[in-house]
Parts: C-alpha cells; sequence; structure tokens
C-alpha cells in the first residue's frame, strides 16, 4: 500500500474511509484485517489516525 500526499506543510491528517472487502469472512477476521490496515496507513508520517469500516452493497464505487 502507497499513501502519498501532496504539498509540503507538516500538518498531521486522518484517514476515514469505507471499503469493500471480497468474500464472506467472518466478522472477528474482518476486523483483524481492517485493523492491520489501519496501522499500515498510520505507519506514513503524516498520517496520526486511519479509521475504517464496511462500505454497504448498494452504496456506488469510486473509480478514479
Amino acid at each position: 500500500m502507497n499513501v502519498v500526499l501532496n504539498g509540503s506543510d507538516s500538518t498531521l491528517r486522518a484517514v476515514v474511509a469505507e471499503v469493500d472487502l471480497a468474500g464472506d469472512s467472518r466478522e472477528h477476521d474482518v476486523a483483524v484485517q481492517l485493523r492491520r490496515i489501519e496501522q499500515e496507513i498510520e505507519q506514513h508520517e503524516f498520517i496520526e489516525t486511519a479509521v475504517l469500516g464496511l462500505s454497504v452493497r448498494d452504496e456506488a464505487s469510486l473509480e478514479f
């Protein structure tokens, strides 16, 4: 995972996102997976906190 922030300021940021996971995993397994990803994002020097939640099926996906 690559976190890229543009700009020269050193302001700490929070990342809040809803994610869509493939498959039909158990609740505990999903929680562990989300926490691992949050910790990985928080390793970036400008990220103070990452909070991930699950998206719901009928929400549109973002495309870049």
